[in-house]
């Protein structure tokens, strides 16, 4: 049997592929750096810290709306009143704005902090 070292990571389509796939994406670039081919290696690694990076900014926005994420659903299952969902929405709003300290670089396509 051939193949299947890295868990096909090559076949990533969706970036859920991509986080389920990350062990065998850091596996591609240790062997690329082990064959000499520095370049292809830096660029897959630097695929998995922009992967890191972005799954932290987005870990953090979702935080933020978790009790009005909770709030809505509980509202919707009947479990809740919509002034209990108006109040997690104040609560939100009176909140200071998300600390958005990341960017798309789109001269080079890298997440930036």
């Amino acid at each position: 049997m051939s193949g299947g070292s890295f868990g096909y990571a090559y076949e990533v389509g969706t970036l859920k592929d991509l986080w389920v796939e990350k062990s065998g994406i850091e596996g591609i670039a240790d062997a690329l750096r082990e064959r000499g081919h520095d370049e292809a290696a830096a660029e897959t690694e630097a695929l998995l810290s922009e992967l890191a990076v972005f799954e932290d900014y987005i870990l953090a926005r979702a935080e933020r709306l978790r009790g009005v994420w909770k709030a809505t659903e509980w509202v919707v299952s009947g479990d809740w009143s919509e002034a209990d969902l108006t109040a997690d929405v104040g609560v939100l709003e009176s909140a200071p704005p998300f600390a958005d300290t990341l960017r798309i670089d789109t001269a080079n396509g890298r997440i930036m902090k």
